[in-house]
């Protein structure tokens, strides 16, 4: 963490969700991180007596792996929850294995 302040800095947030038990939860939260999205935006279902919220997440078809001057990307299609549905492209470099 950075000084005293309240948020905690990158890698802090990252361990703490490294560390979370249930493979389920710890990718969906891992998307969510990722695509700096709301739950609704990474859940494709939802609990029959959940009557308000409209699941936009991830359906298996939503990356697109593209090269541009020799880097590869990877683009993640998302439906903004806010908007009624909105595309919005998450652009991720690809890391190398160094």
């Amino acid at each position: 963490m950075i000084g005293n302040s309240a948020i905690p800095d990158l890698y802090d947030v990252r361990r703490r969700i490294e560390t979370i038990k249930h493979r389920d939860q710890r990718y969906a939260i891992m998307f969510l991180y990722l695509i700096d999205g709301r739950v609704s935006e990474g859940v494709s279902k939802r609990c029959p007596k959940d009557i308000k919220t409209t699941p936009r997440g991830p359906t298996g078809k939503d990356v697109d792996y593209l090269t541009h001057k020799g880097e590869e990307a990877a683009m993640i299609h998302v439906l903004i929850s806010k908007r009624d549905g909105a595309p919005r492209v998450c652009a991720h470099p690809r890391r190398s294995a160094r």
